[in-house]
């Protein structure tokens, strides 16, 4: 299964929105991720931002057949995607850490693949795993973003 998405013959580069998305509400989990989509289309005509809840109609049910599904989409959705933009929240985190993006970030680390990280959470800024493999960390939604843009800018036009 492959991610192909072309608009007048130009090939997308996709991006895997990790983020929040157990224990929030949908405005928690969504917004900043329609934000990210919309800033990519309004900058580029080459990025599209991958949700990894597009495909899940149901919420997630306990059991062990449901996690694997769950983890099998993100995993082929990682596996597909140029990179990643990790959006982790202090309020967020304070209230359940995302367990879940810090997997798939862990996944980009090892298929080699550019993370960018978006928090204003300094435990998430300076913890060791994420200081040693993650080559941008930046405060704001635009600031990563706009690395995206400029990642992959070289590579399209």
């Amino acid at each position: 299964m492959t991610l192909h998405y072309k608009r007048y013959g130009m090939n997308y580069k996709f991006i895997y929105l990790a983020g929040p998305i157990e224990g929030v509400n949908a405005e928690e989990r969504d917004d900043w991720r329609q934000l990210a989509d919309l800033q990519f289309d309004n900058k580029t005509n080459f990025v599209k931002g991958i949700n990894p809840g597009r495909n899940q109609d149901t919420p997630y049910d306990g059991t062990y057949a449901d996690a694997q599904r769950i983890v099998q989409n993100n995993y082929n959705d990682c596996k597909m995607c140029d990179a990643i933009l990790a959006y982790l929240p202090k309020e967020i985190n304070n209230r359940r850490p995302s367990y879940g993006a810090a997997f798939e970030i862990a996944w980009f680390i090892e298929m080699r693949k550019p993370i960018v990280i978006v928090t204003d959470d300094d435990y998430v800024k300076y913890h060791p795993m994420f200081k040693a493999h993650t080559s941008y960390i930046y405060d704001t939604l635009d600031e990563g973003v706009d690395q995206i843009v400029d990642l992959f800018n070289d590579f399209v036009t």
